[in-house]
């Protein structure tokens, strides 16, 4: 690892496409970013902190048999291949706007021969259908938002509301088992668009980012949570998960990632 670390901080700028050939599959990234300059070195982005999270729905009994997987922010593809490759899902709708992740989203989905099962749509998640802005980061291609906070330049993208995703890839919400979401300061309305067409709400994994959402936001957000879900699990990348009910989570830290889910 420290070579290909090493190796990384050499790769020029010219080169912008790289494939590695794992055990189970193959992924295709840029380099020269956060999430690709990971891949090169070890070969995963956060795939031991996404199998804990599916072994402990399995576990607790709270992801039930097949359905449909829905990843909101799915960049390049990690996640949708490590949680269908661990065949708990029958299908997956997977959501990514950003034009340079979508290419490499759809290459490997193909490459790793789950096209017949994930369905992939080029759209921001809205409260309404139309186009809107995307505010890129230049360092990190999974940074990227709807949110005009400290971005960068900003692309106008496609925007759908859940729902219209969902009709678009000829699911129903009903089939929906369990949502993956990263979308940078959007979780608001996409947790809202959730609860409304998910009943009871499947569990969910959300990155939480008050700093994003502000203060307001991030206090419905909870408010949200509370209503509709019985447990958090705060999810750090790295050390401890720590427990809450549902009402005592805090709205004091960092961006982070939460579990959702009922008992």
């Amino acid at each position: 690892m420290k070579g290909r670390n090493r190796l990384a901080r050499f790769l020029g700028d010219d080169i912008t496409e790289v494939t590695r050939s794992l055990a189970d599959h193959k992924i295709s990234f840029d380099p020269n970013e956060t999430i690709g300059r990971k891949l090169f070195a070890v070969g995963d982005w956060e795939r031991e902190s996404t199998q804990r999270v599916l072994d402990f729905l399995v576990s607790e009994h709270l992801l039930r048999t097949s359905g449909v997987l829905l990843e909101l922010g799915a960049n390049i593809g990690t996640q949708s291949i490590y949680l269908m490759r661990s065949e708990r899902f029958e299908r997956a709708v997977v959501v990514e706007p950003a034009p340079s992740n979508l290419n490499f989203l759809k290459r490997n989905i193909a490459q790793n021969a789950l096209q017949d099962q994930v369905t992939v749509v080029g759209s921001a998640v809205s409260d309404t259908d139309g186009e809107l802005s995307l505010y890129l980061d230049s360092h990190n291609q999974g940074a990227h938002s709807v949110v005009a906070s400290k971005r960068g330049d900003s692309i106008t993208v496609p925007g759908m509301t859940i729902g219209s995703i969902l009709r678009s890839a000829n699911v129903a919400a009903s089939e929906i088992r369990f949502v993956w979401m990263d979308i940078e300061g959007a979780e608001l309305p996409a947790l809202s668009q959730c609860l409304d067409l998910f009943t009871p709400p499947p569990p969910m994994f959300v990155e939480f980012s008050p700093v994003l959402l502000g203060h307001e936001n991030a206090a419905r957000f909870k408010e949200l949570v509370v209503e509709h879900f019985t447990h958090v699990i705060v999810v750090p990348r790295k050390g401890q998960w720590q427990r809450f009910a549902a009402g005592d989570l805090p709205l004091d830290i960092k961006q982070t990632n939460l579990l959702l889910f009922s008992r």
